[in-house]
């Protein structure tokens, strides 16, 4: 519990001392990043400080296998990991996230000059796999990372590159974007990769997309037209009702007077029907369609029953 306020404590001071600056970013409650160096230059790099349950009383794990630092030496690499452990030994006991911060900060220059610049050709590299990545060829290498092979870590990264199909390989795709030190290394680092070339049709995605789209958008505006076109062809539409026939006892002198009765009913209907159908447009023609259907089912109803009748 003590390790637990002091660290909240120190999470607060952290917030407050680096309120505004880009470079610093909390990650988590335990998990802290700083960016060091010009983005976008061959020395800048992020250290990322994990807290455990016992800190301060131990030192933080000091994580520097990010993906901002691929273009790392091992060499900058081990240099800036050996100086940040020292500096949190020495303050073990004590809040340190501020003090290994700084001090990197002071000494980033000096730590990181033995990193290579990177030459306008690895650059130029760069732009062409994030370009090729939206062409309609392309060799795909997925690797592992470069740290695998000072035993580092055992994660993998991806390679794409838009070149001929014989030089889909190791050698003509990831060699030349790594550091001088992997390719003295290439026939240890090589036989891991996996080399894929692979050949689509961006024009025929795009067009399916855009159809898709498109008939999905048409499909939600007849679902909406409809919805609002139900209300209005129920208010317009005249609905006839059939009222059941009783089951009574007649005699013969009645028939005519249920045959008179019959007929003004049917020329009742037949009335109704007409003032549904004297409009003219897309309504009138569906509400007369379905009146059309329901005077036939109440013909037949009508029918059942006055033989019904006739025969009790």
């Amino acid at each position: 519990m003590a390790c637990q306020s002091e660290q909240e404590e120190e999470a607060e001071v952290l917030l407050s001392i680096y309120e505004g600056d880009t470079s610093f970013r909390k990650v988590s409650p335990t998990t802290y990043h700083y960016r060091y160096g010009e983005e976008n230059s061959s020395k800048d790099f992020v250290v990322e400080l994990i807290w455990g349950e016992n800190y301060p009383n131990e030192i933080p794990e000091i994580n520097l296998d990010l993906f901002g630092n691929n273009h790392l030496v091992s060499d900058v690499r081990d240099s800036i990991r050996n100086g940040l452990k020292e500096q949190a030994e020495n303050n073990t006991g004590m809040p340190m996230t501020y003090t290994l911060f700084e001090w990197l900060k002071e000494n980033a220059e000096s730590l990181t000059a033995a990193q290579p610049e990177r030459s306008s050709v690895d650059i130029k590299d760069d732009k062409a796999s994030t370009c090729c990545q939206y062409e309609d060829v392309r060799c795909k290498c997925i690797c592992p990372s470069t740290s695998v092979v000072g035993g580092q870590s055992d994660g993998r990264k991806l390679y794409i590159k838009n070149v001929p199909p014989r030089r889909c390989d190791c050698e003509g795709v990831v060699m030349p974007t790594v550091e001088p030190a992997l390719k003295e290394k290439a026939a240890e680092f090589c036989p891991r990769c996996e080399c894929k070339y692979e050949t689509r049709n961006t024009t025929t995605i795009r067009v399916c997309v855009i159809l898709l789209i498109w008939v999905v958008a048409l499909l939600t505006l007849y679902m909406g037209f409809l919805r609002c076109l139900d209300p209005l062809l129920n208010k317009r539409r005249g609905i006839v009702k059939y009222e059941e026939h009783l089951n009574e006892d007649v005699n013969l002198g009645e028939f005519g007077s249920n045959d008179a009765g019959n007929a003004s009913s049917e020329i009742d209907v037949q009335q109704r029907a007409t003032r549904v159908r004297a409009g003219s447009g897309v309504l009138d023609k569906v509400g007369a369609q379905q009146d059309k259907w329901k005077r036939q089912v109440q013909e037949q109803r009508r029918n059942i029953y006055d033989k019904r009748t006739m025969l009790n």
